[in-house]
């Protein structure tokens, strides 16, 4: 994404990302949790400790 003023040149990344990317990892982090992973067993740590940053949590 362009970003520049004047002559000065500058790029930023868009803040809307690749839909297709965010998709599959949403579906990923999904199945991790689902299933007995490592992924799961981190998300317990992290909310047994009660300091985790979700908003909901997965059953």
């Amino acid at each position: 994404m362009d970003a520049s003023s004047g002559e000065q040149v500058r790029h930023r990344l868009s803040r809307a990302g690749n839909r297709q990317i965010n998709r599959v990892l949403h579906i990923m982090a999904t199945v991790q949790l689902r299933n007995p992973t490592e992924g799961r067993a981190y998300f317990d740590r992290k909310k047994a400790t009660g300091r985790h940053r979700w908003k909901r949590c997965a059953p």
